[in-house]
C-alpha cells in the first residue's frame, strides 16, 4: 500500500539546470489538498534560482493554508481576484444575464 502524501512535499523538476530542449522551464510536483491527487504546475521560469523561490512559497502556503484558501494560487503573485457580477433580474429569461441577439443586432 503507498504511503499517504505529505501537504508541503514540494519537490522541483527537473532537478539539473535546464537544457535547450527542455522547452517548459521548471516545474512544480506536489499533493493537491483540493484535488487529492499529485499535480505539476508550471513555474513559469526557467531560472533555477526563481524556481527555487517559488517552490519555498508554495511550500508556505500548502503548510499554513493559504493554497486552500486561495484555491489553488501556488504564489502570492497567482491569485486571481474573484470579481461578483450583480444579478439582475433577466438572468432566468437570457441564460447568461448578457444581452439578446436581437439586442447586439439592433446595437450594430
Amino acid at each position: 500500500m503507498p504511503r499517504r502524501p505529505e501537504i508541503g512535499n514540494v519537490q522541483l523538476y527537473p532537478d539539473r539546470p535546464l537544457r535547450r530542449s527542455d522547452r517548459n522551464g521548471y516545474v512544480l510536483k506536489f499533493y493537491c489538498p483540493i484535488l487529492r491527487k499529485r499535480i505539476r504546475r508550471n513555474c513559469g521560469t526557467r531560472d533555477r534560482r526563481e524556481a527555487r523561490k517559488l517552490q519555498r512559497e508554495c511550500q508556505e502556503r500548502l503548510l499554513n493554508g493559504e493554497y486552500l484558501t486561495s484555491d489553488g494560487a501556488i504564489s502570492a503573485s497567482h491569485v486571481v481576484q474573484k470579481t461578483i457580477r450583480p444579478k439582475t433580474s433577466d438572468t432566468s429569461e437570457h441564460g447568461s444575464g448578457g444581452p439578446t441577439w436581437q439586442e447586439c443586432y439592433d446595437r450594430y
